[in-house]
């Protein structure tokens, strides 16, 4: 949801981070649509969209995007566009095919996980710092 960068203050986001756990209910999010950034014809990142939970998202970011402006990271200046990157295409060119369609059954989220990404030249390693539980009640 939100990329921090290089960061020695893993203690303070985790408590502010928590801050928030109990103003969020799990809920569900479903998945419908095949993206690409920058465009279908010049595909770099392979991205699928989010059709039910989108507001549920939005409004999650939003909360953490305030908890870490409160620790001096900078706030989101892009509108947030939830969606789940499956792909990047690291060399060459990739042109997206047109009408792709797909959809996946409601899935639940009941938690957020804080990566901590350590680049390799054999990729990246992806690490769990702390995961938050939603725990605020419909």
């Amino acid at each position: 949801m939100k990329f921090l960068g290089e960061t020695d203050k893993k203690t303070d986001i985790e408590k502010k981070i928590k801050e928030i756990e109990n103003l969020f209910p799990p809920f569900d999010v479903s998945l419908k649509g095949v993206g690409a950034f920058p465009s279908p014809k010049k595909a770099k990142i392979l991205w699928i969209g989010v059709k039910e939970g989108m507001d549920n998202l939005i409004d999650l970011f939003q909360a953490i995007d305030n908890k870490t402006a409160e620790l001096g990271f900078e706030k989101e200046k892009r509108k947030f566009s939830p969606h789940i990157t499956f792909a990047r295409v690291k060399k060459g060119k990739y042109s997206l095919p047109e009408n792709i369609e797909f959809s996946f059954a409601p899935f639940p989220v009941k938690e957020v996980t804080l990566f901590k990404s350590t680049l390799t030249p054999k990729g990246s390693i992806y690490e769990t710092v702390f995961t938050l539980l939603l725990r605020g009640s419909s």
